[in-house]
């Protein structure tokens, strides 16, 4: 089996571009955040930087898949590894070969996209369904069709590419090869389309993060001194400091982690165990918002 390699700096550097960007906007936050101290403002720009801590792992994930990729040839298939995904195309299958000067535009396309880097799905013109493996533009990739789905690669040396692939593909396969697609399992997961468990979760999620809101916008105006218990009379009997408003949200998320933990380790066995487990993950959340407006009236 021959391997071919893409060429890998351009996507690489406009990668780590994009890291050292978020990163930098990290420090701006981290700068903003002191500045606003606990406040509604402080803790919007605390989310921001929660959910950059989301892109540097998206942004990871795919430089990985660049730094660790190739393209495969033998006479019976073409297998192409990105990261942790590997595709296995039977060379029996392939009924076309296009090349830059042949290829058409790209419809649609859904993935990570900077100069060096497309990796996903899309619909390219008079080709249909393509999967991207590219790291250069498209008038350098090489299209291989097939009757169901289309890869865009490109190989560094093309044409020692195209020299190898129509040399296997003239001398036919020693075996019939299936199409395959492995992936990591995380993206494989059922609950993904599982609109039902998406949604109380998310709506766990939301109901948390709107509580640490209301209480960070409520901050600056407690007193030094908060009641946090009345009494069956309404009357304060045990009192704390502005800081201990927050013990009840940081229960809501001790419960949430649990409830989603469990929900996701009976998911594949025990589906309406994980959507109960979920839905008092909901329940335990609203306590929560009831308890805090309780203490801040």
């Amino acid at each position: 089996m021959e391997e071919f390699k893409p060429d890998r700096l351009l996507g690489t550097l406009g990668g780590l571009a994009l890291v050292l960007f978020v990163v930098a906007l990290d420090a701006i936050l981290v700068w903003g955040i002191s500045r606003a101290g606990i406040s509604l403002v402080g803790f919007l720009l605390l989310l921001a930087i929660v959910v950059s801590l989301f892109v540097l792992a998206l942004l990871g994930y795919w430089l990985y898949g660049l730094l660790w990729s190739g393209f495969f040839v033998d006479r019976n298939a073409l297998v192409i590894r990105w990261g942790a995904v590997t595709q296995v195309v039977p060379l029996e299958d392939v009924d076309g070969v296009l090349t830059g000067d042949q290829i058409k535009r790209i419809i649609t396309y859904r993935g990570p996209l900077w100069p060096g880097m497309r990796v996903g799905y899309g619909e390219m013109e008079d080709v249909g369904s393509t999967l991207f493996f590219a790291a250069t533009a498209t008038d350098k990739q090489v299209v291989l069709t097939t009757p169901a789905l289309a890869y865009a690669i490109s190989p560094a040396d093309q044409s020692a590419f195209l020299e190898t692939l129509r040399h296997r593909l003239s001398m036919g396969p020693t075996q019939s090869v299936e199409q395959a697609s492995q992936q990591p399992a995380f993206l494989t997961w059922s609950f993904w389309s599982d609109r039902l468990g998406f949604a109380l979760l998310t709506g766990a999620v939301m109901l948390l993060i709107a509580l640490f809101g209301f209480i960070a916008l409520r901050y600056p105006t407690l007193a030094d001194l908060q009641p946090l218990h009345f009494d069956a009379e309404g009357l304060p009997d045990r009192w704390g400091t502005q800081a201990q408003v927050f013990t009840l949200p940081f229960i809501g998320l001790l419960a949430l982690i649990a409830n989603a933990g469990l929900g996701f380790l009976l998911y594949e066995r025990e589906r309406p165990a994980a959507y109960l487990l979920w839905s008092g993950a909901i329940g335990v959340q609203l306590l929560v918002w009831g308890a805090t407006i309780g203490i801040l009236r």
